[in-house]
């Protein structure tokens, strides 16, 4: 009876041992799993591969995140050329790494480039801030990255510099005061136009009047030297609609018998 309890528990002990054994094992594997490391757990993490690439591609990933900088620099800034720039982001480039996809063979990783650093250029000191995202697609079981691509969409630059911040202010009070002067200007010749219009209206109305008048003296200096009779003269000198009918046919045949019907046509009507 001993031997039989001794054996049960001796049993009991190796059973509690393998189970214990098994927990440890598939934690083992959970963690290599959630880790990205290879077979038997024994490969680098997701994130580790992900590092290696990196540093691994550093020089062409500095001259990427440099043209991304110089494309909209200003003119003093892309002075300073990519090779100055390039040696600046080397100097301070820092990262951040994230998931974004898993799938049941990669894992796309999210790895984010930041850099922040004051140039000193045409005696005018700033500081350049960027950052640029990389998408790295990660296959945990081959211990190996297959792809890595610039997120440029998602780029961003800021450039911070006194000088830029004080021409600007310089530029929209130009622009401003551009703005008033154009007014200004369009409001006076519009004032100007006004003013000739109404001088040339005044203009034709006078000469109207000098050549009705002349009219009236040619007419009449012509009908006087050809003889009428003064009481036609008379009549000459009265406005046409003023005239009744009767007057109206004296001039016109008076004019006729002397051959200045064409003369005075405006004071016949």
């Amino acid at each position: 009876m001993n031997d039989i309890a001794l054996l049960w528990s001796s049993s009991k002990n190796w059973l509690i041992i393998g189970i214990v054994a098994a927990v440890i094992v598939v934690a083992v594997l959970v963690i290599a799993l959630m880790t990205g490391g290879g077979s038997g757990g024994s490969g680098l993490t997701t994130y580790q591969l992900a590092e290696r690439h990196v540093n691994a591609q550093i020089d062409a990933i500095g001259e990427i995140i440099a043209e991304v900088i110089l494309l909209p620099a200003p003119g003093f800034v892309k002075e300073l050329g990519g090779e100055y720039i390039e040696d600046q982001i080397y100097k301070v480039i820092k990262w951040r790494y994230s998931t974004a996809r898993i799938t049941s063979d990669w894992i796309e990783v999210i790895a984010t480039a930041s850099v922040q650093f004051s140039v000193d250029v045409r005696l005018t000191e700033g500081t350049i801030t960027a950052s640029l995202p990389f998408s790295l697609i990660v296959y945990p079981n081959d211990q190996s990255v297959r792809s890595m691509t610039p997120k440029f969409d998602d780029a961003s630059v800021d450039f911070d510099f006194p000088v830029l911040d004080s021409v600007s202010e310089e530029v929209d009070k130009a622009t401003e005061k551009a703005g008033e002067v154009a007014e200004q200007a369009e409001q006076k010749a519009g004032e100007i136009a006004e003013q000739a219009e109404e001088k040339a209206e005044e203009a034709k109305e006078k000469l109207d009047e000098i050549t009705d008048s002349l009219d009236t003296e040619d007419c009449l200096g012509s009908a006087r030297n050809a003889g009428v009779p003064e009481s036609v003269l008379g009549l000459l000198d009265k406005p046409s609609d003023e005239r009744n009918a009767i007057e109206k046919g004296a001039v016109r045949r008076a004019l006729d018998a002397v051959g200045l019907s064409d003369v005075c046509a405006d004071l016949v009507e």
